[in-house]
């Protein structure tokens, strides 16, 4: 569990370090809500699967937002291709 957690910090140091360049490079970057606020999150991955055929998963098969929008994934019918589970 300690790589995970290291990986996470890791990718996300990465993400925060090219969000602007990816942003400027973006089509289209949707602002689902300005502010954190309860179920925020659950709502923002409901609306990406709604808006995708193919869901692309890191999962580890524990309980929580991601365990929640992998099962919302299936049931929507989207294709998963879990890069490690």
């Amino acid at each position: 569990m300690r790589n995970i957690r290291k990986f996470t910090v890791l990718l996300l140091f990465l993400l925060a370090l090219c969000l602007p360049a990816l942003c400027a490079q973006a089509d289209e970057v949707c602002v689902f809500e300005p502010v954190y606020s309860g179920g925020c999150m659950l709502r923002r991955n409901r609306a990406m699967v709604d808006a995708a055929r193919r869901v692309i998963t890191v999962y580890d098969g524990g309980e929580g937002g991601t365990a929640y929008t992998v099962r919302y994934a299936r049931q929507t019918g989207r294709q998963i291709v879990a890069l490690w589970q």
